[in-house]
């Protein structure tokens, strides 16, 4: 039996405290939630009966901890990853684990440092089956010289949320876009070396007669970002955080402040001379992933929405084309095998060393796209012996 502990008790938190009380070889010892109301409104609606902590160095030190989960805001993921590993505790953090070059440099330097504790993070499409099947059809490790990414979201709720200030999360391509750049790492088979990226704020902008909030607007009944507060039915944890975190669930997106774009392009370089784009959009009317690896061998062709592939191996001839059926769960069920995976290393104790790696491989790239749109400049990112991250920058 697993004995775990949940650090956010939040919409997140939620959905790990149904994973595990759904299983019979773990079990949730204890919470952390800095909103104390909160942590008594998470144990009620979770059904679950557990210790409370409201600071996270107190529920490290639970007795006979086994294994902890963090699914905290961006913002606080590194800090108590790092205390956590220190602690010998086997940690499963949510993504994208940094949001700042010198966080992402402290956790290599953890992590490095403690290389027998279990440590993953929930970068879900690695599960998925969809990009099993097209891991599967690249023809040899490393082989591909082109790739063309787009994300496509109905992602208004950023703008409502603390994810629409870079301080908070270290950008949107960092927060939304990592899933689908730590695919593209794993087809690539290289580090990436060079970085030009641009984005900008269209869609979201502040609109003429728009309330604060949904609830008090008058626009509500044809504004397409219309948030009903009271059918969301987590809505009780979030009552007294509006206030700690300073705004409502239903803030407004368009008239709420931020500094994030909800549309970006970026160009990427590798070390083996590929060369990769990779584009997102906030405000599409549909939510898919399109992903294209080219190589003189043949090329691959995905939409996760539809679960279809097109592969084609000679010039002039028809694709073979292929459906992946996936589950009706989160990511296609991928995120639950995800957080099955991490408790069977704690079981076996043995860290999944690479795929972290390349997890914070993943988060150095999109750091870059980040630094490059700010910057509006080139970042060329930088690998020291000593297993640390740097960015230079050009016009």
């Amino acid at each position: 039996m697993i004995t775990l502990g949940l650090i956010g008790c939040g919409a997140r938190g939620f959905v790990f405290a149904d994973y595990i009380t759904r299983r019979q070889d773990c079990r949730l010892a204890a919470v952390c939630d800095t909103d104390r109301q909160r942590v008594d409104v998470f144990r009620q609606l979770a059904q679950v009966q557990c210790a409370a902590y409201y600071d996270y160095r107190d529920l490290l030190r639970h007795p006979a901890l086994d294994a902890v989960i963090i699914a905290t805001p961006d913002y606080a993921q590194a800090e108590i990853l790092c205390a956590a590993v220190q602690r010998g505790i086997a940690t499963l953090c949510e993504k994208p684990i940094v949001r700042t070059l010198a966080e992402l440099n402290e956790v290599q330097q953890i992590i490095d440092k403690y290389r027998d504790v279990v440590c993953d993070t929930p970068l879900v499409l690695r599960q998925h089956r969809l990009y099993s099947r097209v891991k599967e059809l690249v023809p040899r490790p490393g082989s591909m010289q082109f790739a063309v990414i787009h994300d496509s979201v109905s992602g208004g709720f950023y703008f409502r949320r603390w994810h629409r200030l870079h301080v908070k999360c270290g950008g949107i391509v960092l927060h939304e876009g990592i899933h689908s750049l730590n695919i593209a790492m794993q087809v690539m088979k290289s580090r990436p070396r060079r970085v030009s990226a641009m984005g900008t704020l269209q869609v979201y902008t502040p609109r003429i007669g728009a309330a604060d909030r949904c609830l008090h607007c008058s626009l509500a009944p044809e504004c397409p970002e219309y948030f009903d507060y009271f059918a969301d039915r987590l809505h009780p944890l979030y009552e007294t955080p509006s206030m700690q975190e300073g705004f409502p669930r239903d803030l407004c997106v368009f008239n709420s402040t931020k500094d994030i774009p909800d549309k970006c392009v970026a160009s990427i370089e590798f070390d083996n001379g590929s060369l990769m784009t990779y584009t997102l959009c906030l405000f599409s009317k549909r939510r898919t992933r399109e992903m294209e690896f080219i190589s003189d061998q043949g090329s691959i062709w995905s939409d996760e929405e539809k679960g279809h592939i097109l592969s084609w191996q000679e010039t002039g001839t028809p694709p073979v084309e292929e459906f992946v059926e996936t589950a009706p769960s989160r990511f296609g069920g991928a995120d639950e095998m995800a957080f099955d995976e991490f408790l069977r290393r704690v079981m076996s104790g043995k860290p999944d060393t690479p795929g972290f790696q390349l997890a914070l491989d993943t988060a150095a790239l999109a750091l870059a796209i980040e630094t490059s749109i700010r910057s509006e400049a080139n970042v060329w990112i930088e690998y020291s012996r000593s297993r640390t991250y740097a960015f230079s920058k050009t016009k």
